[in-house]
């Protein structure tokens, strides 16, 4: 498990996920096992239907609210999406047609996309959740894209997954879409 997982895992593990063996059961006897992330009571925005995915062309306006460390840690999200799509996709302006904004959401629920706005609930986060809070806005900028939500699996679309990186599911899904190279 590389850190990166290891620490995404901690910080799932603190909002309500749990981890298990690949056969569902926790086991500490067997040394280092692939890791399923199951989450409980979480949600990382409501599934949208498809006429609430794709509303964005990659410009996001960014609202108050957020510290100036998730200020960077979103602006880090947006690199990483031009990373994964070889382009300058993502980007950060006054004059963006989709928003992300700080917010209260309903218990349990950490962001959600609708319309083009993406909304964070920032109360339950701190600074130190850098690598979950990017993982969060990094999906988050995906539904607003187009990309479908998934409830498990490897990759950013997933609302749960033990490695916050894109999947080669979601790349084809990116290309297919003519957001990515």
């Amino acid at each position: 498990m590389t850190m990166r997982s290891l620490a995404l895992l901690v910080l799932l593990s603190v909002v309500g996920c749990s981890s298990a063996a690949s056969d569902g059961v926790p086991d500490d006897t067997d040394g280092p096992q692939p890791v399923a992330v199951a989450c409980a009571g979480l949600s990382v925005g409501d599934p949208n239907p498809p006429s609430e995915l794709g509303t964005c062309s990659g410009g996001f306006a960014l609202g108050e609210g957020f510290t100036p460390k998730q200020v960077a840690d979103i602006r880090d999200a947006g690199y990483g999406w031009n990373k994964f799509a070889g382009r300058g996709l993502v980007h950060f302006g006054a004059a963006s047609n989709c928003a992300i904004m700080a917010g209260k959401l309903p218990a349990g629920q950490i962001a959600e996309q609708k319309d083009g706005v993406i909304t964070i609930d920032v109360s339950s986060l701190s600074d130190a959740d850098t690598v979950f809070f990017r993982y969060v806005v990094m999906h988050e900028i995906g539904r607003a894209l187009g990309l479908t939500p998934k409830s498990a699996g490897p990759g950013v679309m997933s609302a749960c997954s033990s490695d916050p990186w894109f999947s080669e599911a979601e790349l084809k899904e990116c290309r297919n879409l003519g957001l990515c190279y």
